[in-house]
């Protein structure tokens, strides 16, 4: 598949980017990697923080500049490095 990384790049920003909102809703979540079901535990909210920091930290370099021609297209890319670094939301925590 010749957009491999561009694709996965793109499921880890938007598992990110829920694993964010769990995390403003409920605190500390189970972090689930794998597809294996088992009973994981409660993760802490730093934990779960320093797991979406470091999704988002490994996507950077596998997204594209600009998907197509428009500006945006509704897909995640490069420009979502310009967005506010997860350092900052350690406030809201």
């Amino acid at each position: 598949m010749p957009n491999q990384a561009a694709i996965e790049g793109e499921a880890r920003f938007l598992r990110a980017f829920y694993y964010y909102l769990l995390l403003d809703t409920f605190g500390g979540v189970p972090i689930a990697t794998t597809t294996e079901l088992k009973a994981r535990g409660r993760a802490t909210r730093d934990s779960t923080f320093r797991f979406i920091e470091s999704e988002l930290l490994a996507v950077r370099p596998n997204l594209p500049k600009q998907w197509g021609t428009r500006p945006c297209g509704g897909r995640r890319s490069a420009a979502s490095r310009r967005a506010p670094s997860t350092r900052s939301w350690r406030t809201c925590i």
